[in-house]
């Protein structure tokens, strides 16, 4: 009894660190996370993004855009878990790109999805066993202009299905990954992304979060191709490597802030992205 006491209290406690995993641009905070929320609780997130390019590849090539590319993104995230295997996420928000005095603006895409807690680790009598969940997500697409260097997004809808997994090896150090699968209307290529990463408590009530992650179109055209024109930006055959790092500070009993710092290491037909990222976390 005393023994589930504790992995429970620390459970409650995890969650509220995993919720701020490091986020790349179009990635969701609480649908990286294989750990369902607290029952009953309402975590909601608001987050300020910053990301800028004038590097790019034409194809596996590098070049150099004539007008460096800025955008920035204000959104929201809020989570629910109705029980303790099943679990709400919502993301919603407005951003803004800017190319030398043009640009686009308008809402980004928004992410409804739905969590399903399939593996439970500290439930679970074999102390090797993850955590192991299954995430399916409808993808509402924006109301920014496409079919330019500097759109928000590709303007598609679809759906992304994941599976994410997360082990805690101590009480704190852990290792998390998932794979994901989105399929798109409008000509878009489908997407598989595939992320990994870890996690640290540094102090108390601070951590930090290390991730990789790879996204690679399944199809599409190059912009070295003779064929491309600025239309088809969303039919991009695109690839990306990427690097994250991000520390999270617990400063009451519900509230964190997040910083994050983002890098596209390699790729093909897409830009070499530096993101900042700002979040204010709530549990209610």
């Amino acid at each position: 009894m005393r023994l589930q006491k504790n992995i429970n209290n620390f459970h409650n406690s995890f969650n509220l660190l995993i919720s701020l995993l490091a986020l790349t641009s179009g990635n969701l905070i609480y649908a990286h996370s294989p750990w369902i929320s607290t029952p009953n609780e309402f975590n909601t997130t608001v987050s300020y993004t910053f990301e800028s390019f004038s590097n790019f590849w034409r194809g596996n090539k590098k070049a150099t855009l004539a007008n460096r590319i800025e955008q920035e993104t204000v959104s929201l995230d809020l989570d629910y878990a109705f029980t303790p295997e099943f679990s709400l996420d919502l993301r919603l928000g407005y951003a803004k790109s800017d190319a030398n005095g043009t640009g686009s603006d308008g809402l980004i895409d928004t992410h409804v999805g739905l969590k399903w807690l399939l593996l439970n680790e500290f439930t679970q009598r074999n102390k090797f066993l993850p955590t192991l969940t299954f995430r399916s997500a409808i993808i509402i697409e924006g109301t920014y202009d496409v079919g330019v260097v500097s759109a928000i997004g590709d303007g598609a809808s679809g759906i992304n299905n994941s599976i994410l997994i997360g082990k805690s090896l101590t009480e704190n150090f852990g290792l998390f990954s998932s794979i994901n699968y989105k399929i798109f209307n409008h000509k878009v290529p489908n997407q598989i992304s595939i992320s990994a990463g870890l996690y640290q408590n540094i102090i108390d009530k601070l951590s930090v979060n290390l991730v990789y992650s790879f996204n690679k179109a399944s199809s599409g055209i190059s912009i070295d191709d003779p064929l491309f024109n600025p239309s088809r930006f969303p039919e991009l055959n695109e690839i990306s490597h990427n690097a994250e790092a991000s520390l999270s500070y617990i400063f009451s009993k519900n509230k964190i802030i997040s910083f994050l710092v983002a890098r596209t290491l390699d790729g093909e037909n897409t830009g070499q992205k530096t993101i900042f990222s700002f979040s204010f976390s709530n549990v209610f």
